[in-house]
């Protein structure tokens, strides 16, 4: 018999493993100096080892070495709304955050090559912790009306009618729902890139990236509460217990063997597991520089093909839905990295000022999400605008915007990972101490576009045991919200650079 308690936890692993596909925060946030002038593509710089490597080159010769650590926050609220709720809307909030999200980057230019490499978090943001979630409020919220509901003489709802009991009056259910995750892709690049003149310089890097999803949660506890004429059945019990408590004041010794059925669906279920996998994709990048001030950059990330292998521990592996557990000890699915391709024009409008404008499309063509992908239908693209200003001798200002949009079905988003558009607002500077050690420092804050759906609810999971109440639609609503801020500080050394100017105002 399929399980009709729709418990979130069931839901909530495989969403988290998507969750790193695109980044938490969707936006390429791998350094400080993106968070306060969030279009890199054209910067020379060392974090030009993410953004395009073909930059490097131009940094001139010596070692360079940037050290990067952002504190994210990442909020989320869905609002639904489903008529078997006691009562409409509800709200749920959650909240993704880490205090640590570390990338080094690594140059060594000797004349016209770059030798360089990488330590990054290439997707998510540390913990993820949800106090209750609309999936597991729907399928607990079906059960009131399921247990009263039963097929022919079974059915409460018609025997109240024809012995004026209220037997079928439940009023509310509770349950006890936890769940933490942890969710992160760290990654690990090397590559080269050589200046083949002074308009033209390319190169190629390869990259390994890990998927690494650890949770731990449960739901318990499942109760319901009665408003019957009996005083002894209106407390909150078990729906086992009560189907129990009413087949004995009726004498239908049938609904013990209904409650047993209820005592194995709505047993306490726990989950402890970890998934993980890596891959390999490769990076190739080039930079044009047709005159002096203008600067014009692609790179090319191929896709990177993950399976991850689930460790269940303490064999809480979720319990057994559809004649399986939930999770396997063993079992592999795939949480691929799609690839991309990302660009942009920067100018050197004078000494001091500098504009740059990029943008990012992934493709999700032969991506596997683990069978999410039927609902990607476009590709995902982001657009930036960015400037900085060099105020005074050793501090320059920087800010930016970037605004992003996924092609994706209605059915994609779920209580948990949904992917909307966002605007993202970014402020900082860089602080100059010496020609060999500066600061950035950054703030950006991304609001997304709150986007609202309408979907079909099935029922009691479709399980012929409940019969749907009177004028039941099962139609729902979703309405999700989220914003989140980054704050991000980053240290840059270069040991024996020939060239002393701040390295995004360089000349070639």
């Amino acid at each position: 018999m399929k399980n009709f308690y729709t418990l979130a936890f069931i839901f909530l692993l495989p969403m988290f493993c998507f969750s790193q596909q695109a980044n938490l925060f969707t936006i390429p946030n791998q350094s400080a100096q993106f968070i306060r002038m969030p279009s890199r593509a054209t910067a020379i710089d060392v974090d030009a080892v993410f953004f395009n490597p073909a930059n490097l080159p131009s940094l001139g010769n010596g070692f360079h070495i940037d050290i990067n650590n952002q504190i994210l926050n990442q909020f989320s609220t869905v609002e639904s709304e489903y008529e078997l709720y006691t009562s409409n809307p509800k709200k749920y909030e959650g909240n993704a955050k880490s205090y640590v999200f570390p990338s080094v980057f690594v140059n060594w230019n000797i004349n016209k090559i770059s030798l360089h490499g990488a330590f990054m978090i290439v997707g998510g943001a540390g913990g993820a912790d949800y106090a209750d979630l609309p999936v597991s409020d729907r399928g607990i919220a079906d059960v009131p009306a399921a247990i009263t509901n039963l097929p022919g003489l079974l059915n409460l709802v018609d025997y109240d009618a024809s012995n004026g009991t209220g037997y079928s009056n439940i009023t509310d259910y509770r349950y006890n729902f936890q769940n933490k995750g942890v969710g992160f892709s760290p990654g690990v690049q090397l590559g080269v890139a050589y200046k083949l003149n002074k308009f033209f310089s390319f190169g190629m890097d390869f990259r390994w990236s890990q998927q690494i999803v650890s949770s731990e949660g449960e739901v318990s506890n499942i109760e319901i509460l009665a408003e019957t004429n009996n005083s002894a059945l209106n407390d909150w019990m078990s729906p086992g217990d009560y189907l129990r408590a009413v087949g004995n004041e009726i004498s239908q010794p049938a609904f013990d063997g209904i409650a047993g059925i209820y005592d194995d669906l709505g047993a306490d279920r726990f989950i402890n597991i970890r998934q993980k996998g890596s891959g390999f994709n490769f990076i190739p990048s080039v930079l044009i520089q047709p005159t002096e001030k203008l600067f014009i950059a692609l790179k090319y990330e191929h896709r990177t093909k993950i399976v991850m292998t689930t460790l269940v521990r303490d064999g809480k592996d979720g319990g057994m839905q559809g004649g399986r557990p939930v999770f396997i000890d063993g079992e592999e699915i795939r949480s691929d990295l799609p690839g991309f391709i990302s660009g942009g024009i920067g100018y050197q409008v004078t000494d001091k000022w500098r504009v740059n404008t990029g943008g990012r499309y992934m493709f999700f063509k032969g991506v596997d999400f683990n069978g999410r992908e039927q609902y990607l239908k476009n590709g995902y693209y982001e657009v930036e605008l960015a400037t900085e200003y060099q105020l005074f001798d050793k501090f320059l200002i920087s800010g930016g915007y970037t605004f992003n949009r996924a092609g994706v079905e209605e059915e994609y988003h779920n209580d948990v990972d949904f992917w909307i558009p966002g605007h993202a607002f970014a402020l900082g500077g860089r602080v100059t101490f010496n020609p060999s050690v500066c600061i950035d420092f950054g703030a950006m804050f991304t609001r997304n576009v709150g986007q609202q759906f309408t979907y079909n609810h099935n029922y009691a999971d479709g399980n012929a045991l409940a019969v749907r109440p009177a004028n039941y639609t099962g139609t729902y609503t979703m309405d999700f919200k989220k914003y989140s801020y980054i704050i991000g500080l980053g240290l840059n050394i270069k040991i024996n650079n020939e060239n002393e100017t701040t390295p995004n105002l360089m000349k070639d």
